[in-house]
């Protein structure tokens, strides 16, 4: 996509933190397994703002706060939280909206199973016909999906892996 090694790196960090407003969202809100009421919709958009009150008051961490913020933008202007539209949006910023409904739709949710490859990739076209992605990025997308696919997977396990080492060292489960 034509990014220096910095926009890469700060692209990564965003991507690792642009659902830390989701801590303020409650457990049972976030896992229900059900249709989300108005409010309760309207509760767990918030974590953009959430997450936006938290990272920009970390020094040094403008440019991936500005990509983390805007997973939800849509090339429309029909996205939120600042109804930005294509021309407002930076490549980082997009390639952060279609990761961020990529993994939506390929994970296992507690609402609905992980939709199959062919599934994703006809939400994803769809919503690139009604204007809200950006066409060149889905087309990357699309051409990677399998080895895409197998580094989330694998990014994923490595992160529950270390994640379950933190606990239970943090637990005295293992000696440090």
């Amino acid at each position: 996509m034509g990014l220096s090694k910095t926009e890469i790196f700060e692209l990564k960090i965003a991507g690792y933190l642009h659902d830390i407003g989701k801590l303020a969202i409650p457990t049972e809100l976030l896992e229900k397994p059900s249709a989300l009421t108005p409010n309760e919709r309207a509760l767990i958009k918030s974590h953009v703002y959430g997450t936006y009150q938290i990272l920009r008051q970390i020094k040094g961490l403008e440019s991936i706060t500005q990509i983390a913020v805007m997973h939800h933008e849509r090339n429309n202007g029909h996205g939120y939280p600042f109804g930005k539209t294509s021309t407002e949006l930076s490549t980082p910023q997009k390639i952060m909206e279609i990761a961020d409904v990529f993994t939506a739709l390929a994970e296992d949710r507690p609402y609905r199973p992980a939709l199959e490859k062919q599934g994703v990739l006809n939400i994803i076209e769809g919503m690139i016909k009604n204007d809200e992605l950006d066409r060149d990025i889905f087309s990357v997308l699309a051409n990677n999906y399998d080895v895409i696919w197998e580094k989330v997977k694998a990014a994923q396990s490595l992160t529950e892996k270390n994640l379950s080492e933190f606990w239970a060292i943090a637990n005295g489960n293992i000696a440090r």
